[in-house]
Order: structure tokens, then sequence, then C-alpha cells
């Protein structure tokens, strides 16, 4: 695989989202890759500080999502607009799975997300990340 920028830091930046998304697909067995009828959301949601790097870690949501979309079982993304809550920044990147391996990737999916918002605020900046069940907005 090619990465196409000419930057350093964002060729960094897709080449970590490249392993995550592939890393969160692995080992999965081939009945939850498989395309499936019946498809869910899962909202993945991270929580930065105003003063945090939180446009650079919209960027790198940005990147993992479309890395994701690229891997089976994935659906769509989208990725939301920054929005403030609580007086803070909130991120929000959502993905389409089949609902059979919902379980098995909501917690890859977390680890995953918080890997990729490391690469822009640093490793000792704490962001709160869930995901959870996609909202009906879309």
């Amino acid at each position: 695989m090619r990465i196409g920028f000419d930057d350093p830091e964002l060729a960094g930046l897709m080449a970590a989202a490249v392993h995550l998304a592939r890393h969160v697909v692995a080992g999965l067995p081939e009945q939850q890759l498989a395309p499936s009828e019946r498809l869910t959301g899962l909202d993945m949601y991270a929580l930065l500080e105003p003063d945090d790097e939180w446009a650079i870690a919209q960027a790198c949501l940005d990147l993992l999502g479309t890395c994701l979309s690229d891997e089976r079982p994935f659906g769509g993304m989208v990725l939301s607009a920054p929005s403030e809550f609580k007086a803070k920044v909130l991120l929000r990147l959502q993905v389409t799975v089949p609902a059979a391996a919902e379980e098995v990737l909501r917690p890859r999916l977390e680890s995953a997300m918080a890997a990729m918002i490391r690469e822009a605020v640093g490793p000792d900046t704490p962001v709160p990340i869930a995901v959870e069940p996609a909202e009906e907005d879309g």
C-alpha cells in the first residue's frame, strides 16, 4: 500500500490509521467478516479540552474512519463536525458494522480510537473515549 502524503507527519498518521484498522479486524471469525443483511452503527466519541490539539485529533479520526471503511466487515463512516459539550470539544465518528460483530468490535474500536487520539494530543493527555450504539441522527 502506498501512503499518499508527501508530508512525513501526515504519512505517519495515515500509516498508523491503516495499521489500527487492520488490527481491529485481525483474527475475527469469518462469519463475522461476511457481509450481513443486518448492519448497525456505532458512535465513537472522544472528549477533549479546548486547548488540546482537537483539530489534529479530528483529522486523525477522519483517517481512521476512512481506513476502517476499506476493511471488511465495515460499511460506511460519518465524521461529525466537532461540537461543544460541557465546555469541552466532542469528536464523533460513526461506523457501520454487521450486528453480529458489534460486541467484539466495540472494545477494538475504542482501543483504535484512543491510539489515534494519542497520536494527535500526546500519550499523557487524558481523553475519555467511548464506543456506543449509534444515535438515530446518523
